[in-house]
């Protein structure tokens, strides 16, 4: 769905949200990697919903309001990706778990030491990989 003037929009509306939303892609990694029309029409969305409780008011235009919605907006968009990122580490396995799921059997941890003692003469950091893919396939 594409916005553009005359489809409810004015130029100055969108004219502020393509200045904003590139403002924030520059200073912002986690927004750079969105498109930039994809950020563009999230905020024009919000912008319309916030719009419609507003009084009309054809002799001011609410430039300075919609800008501190829209810079909300983005920094709530920000927010949200950084808790995406971090949330990545939520799936990780923790080196404390038993092998087997029981409480008293061999850890994660313990299993990677003992395998890495036996295979000494080989490149430690392929080793070690092929020991966690191991595991993450034995967790599994």
């Amino acid at each position: 769905m594409a916005l553009s003037p005359g489809d409810g929009l004015e130029k100055w509306e969108i004219a502020v949200t393509k200045k904003l939303v590139g403002e924030f892609r520059r200073r912002s990694r986690l927004l750079g990697r969105d498109e930039f029309d994809d950020l563009v029409q999230d905020c024009l969305l919000h912008w319309i919903g916030v719009r419609r409780r507003l009084a009309p008011d054809p002799d001011n235009l609410p430039v300075g309001y919609m800008a501190q919605v829209l810079r909300n907006k983005l920094t709530d968009l920000m927010r949200e990706r950084g808790a995406e990122k971090r949330a990545g580490d939520i799936g990780a396995i923790s080196l404390d778990a038993t092998i087997d799921g029981s409480e008293d059997g061999m850890t994660l941890a313990e299993s990677l030491d003992t395998s890495e003692s036996a295979q000494s003469g080989e490149d430690d950091e392929t080793h070690r990989h092929h020991v966690r893919m191991e595991l993450i396939a034995n967790c599994a």
